[in-house]
């Protein structure tokens, strides 16, 4: 492959990159050096994302799409679980393995499509030691979702189906970036809220009747946040 083209490709490789929040704050050198030790990835509705290989631990850099954070009770199927946070663009899977924490007890699934760089937990550890900056950037990313997992728990405990299905179409957007529209499948939806399928045809329609969103066979535009904002707390 000529030069030429080859410092195209990897120019594309960089520019995806560095279109998730956390890696943009890295210098150019880290970008690149961190570049050439990951795998760009495509990822499917409904994978698993894998956090080990090899005994090495394994973290997720997510460029698009989202990426839900599920808890489930160990030994039960995933159906038997609970979706407690979202990552898009704005973060990564497996964080806490390049601050040398270990592996966590939250499973990914894929719940829209996209693309991600993987990098082994061991390289991008030697990069944090090296750095004052990145590590505490990338604590603060992960206290930040500490926090988010605490509050969308407290929700999803808390309040009626209805307001837990607006909220997590809020979240979804706002991760997966797509303006006011998104796919999320009923079966999907159910699986992420633990509850029936029949469940979430009901707090759809009602959301609808309400003026909130559109809803039909998996696509959700959002026509008016604001007729939800006095069932939705706020996180401060």
């Amino acid at each position: 492959m000529p030069s030429i083209l080859l410092a195209l490709v990897h120019l594309g490789f960089f520019l995806t990159f560095s279109r998730n929040n956390l890696i943009a704050q890295l210098t150019l050198t880290q970008q690149d050096e961190l570049l050439a030790q990951a795998r760009h990835i495509k990822m499917k509705s409904g994978d698993v994302l894998p956090l080990t290989v090899k005994e090495d631990e394994l973290v997720y850099f997510i460029v698009s799409g989202a990426v839900a954070l599920f808890a489930s009770v160990m030994g039960q199927a995933l159906k038997q679980g609970l979706a407690v946070g979202i990552v898009g663009h704005e973060g990564a899977i497996g964080l806490q393995s390049g601050l040398g924490l270990g592996l966590g007890k939250i499973i990914p699934i894929v719940q829209n499509a996209g693309e991600a760089f993987v990098i082994k937990g061991s390289i991008l550890r030697q990069l944090v030691d090296s750095n004052p900056k990145i590590k505490y950037d990338f604590s603060k990313y992960l206290w930040s979702m500490y926090n988010c997992i605490v509050f969308n728990s407290c929700i999803f405990h808390v309040k009626d189906i209805k307001t837990k299905l607006a909220y997590w179409v809020l979240l979804t957007l706002e991760c997966c970036d797509h303006g006011d529209s998104v796919y999320l499948k009923h079966s999907t939806l159910a699986s992420m809220l633990g509850v029936r399928r029949t469940s979430i045809t009901l707090a759809a329609n009602e959301l609808r009747d309400l003026g909130f969103m559109q809803y039909s066979r998996g696509h959700i535009k959002v026509l008016n946040k604001t007729v939800v904002t006095d069932l939705l707390p706020v996180n401060k």
